[in-house]
């Protein structure tokens, strides 16, 4: 009595070279799939360093606009005391 099924063995090394080519396919898949995240993760860097350039204007922005609403509530409280 044989330790292996002659027949399964053979079976199982018919698949083997689809399994391997399967897997070496699949390797590939991975390499390119990892270089891809890592070009994405660069690109979403420069957007979050631009979003934060973005932030920072605005905000200086909106103090100037700030002061210019302050500045425009002294003039018309001063034109009313000339004028009323």
């Amino acid at each position: 009595m044989p330790f292996f099924d002659d027949v399964k063995t053979e079976a199982i090394e018919k698949r083997v070279p689809k399994l391997e080519k399967d897997k070496s396919a699949s390797d590939e898949k991975v390499k390119n799939l990892e270089a891809e995240n890592v070009v994405l993760k660069i690109e979403v860097q420069s957007l979050n360093e631009k979003v934060n350039g973005l932030e920072a204007g605005n905000a200086a922005l909106n103090r100037v606009v700030q002061r210019l609403v302050t500045t425009n509530e002294q003039l018309v409280t001063s034109n009313c005391r000339i004028v009323c």
